[in-house]
């Protein structure tokens, strides 16, 4: 479990973004944090814009944004520690 950003409170860590495709579009597979990413395509990255809030699901404070890159990669960004317990709106 990680502490909540906002507020101090814990997160559950239960959900994690499901295969398949989501209302995004996107597939939940390739959805990756930001700071986990190691696909090496850091340097071609050269714009983004949020697609999504990241919130938690038990308070449903915004813990990130979800970012989709120039090169279609998407990402998370979270506002400070990583939360496990998420949806997206």
């Amino acid at each position: 479990m990680n502490k909540s950003p906002v507020d101090g409170t814990r997160c559950v860590a239960t959900h994690r973004a499901a295969p398949g495709s989501n209302d995004m579009g996107i597939q939940g597979s390739k959805i990756v944090s930001v700071d986990d990413d190691t696909t090496g395509s850091l340097n071609e990255r050269e714009q983004a814009h949020p697609i999504k809030r990241v919130l938690d699901q038990g308070s449903r404070e915004v813990v990130g944004w979800l970012y989709k890159w120039n090169t279609g990669h998407v990402a998370i960004m979270w506002k400070g520690e990583r939360c496990d317990n998420v949806i997206y709106e």
